[in-house]
């Protein structure tokens, strides 16, 4: 399960570097903040569906601990970057 994370770690570096290139007054740090942002919330969608495909295939109708914990997690992430986006959206 641990592979399944490994890119939403990648996002948040590259959501990182657009912070620091915001900090630096670069002009580019706009399209490395969406672009990590929107990489966050579709990986998220996917892995949602995917899942979800994949354990209606096999007729499984329980979450593991791992499952919960996992899908809990992508779950928290796309709701802060729904809530960013409509903040950045609204103030912007």
């Amino acid at each position: 399960m641990g592979w399944l994370i490994s890119p939403t770690l990648i996002m948040f570096v590259t959501l990182g570097y657009g912070l620091y290139l915001r900090w630096l007054r670069q002009a580019e740090w706009e399209n490395w903040v969406v672009f990590s942002m929107v990489g966050l919330g579709m990986y998220a969608i996917i892995l949602f569906f995917i899942g979800g495909i994949g354990k209606a295939m096999r007729g499984e109708k329980h979450f593991s601990g791992s499952e919960k914990l996992i899908y809990g997690y992508l779950g928290g992430l796309w709701a802060v970057i729904i809530l960013i986006s409509i903040y950045l959206m609204g103030h912007n």
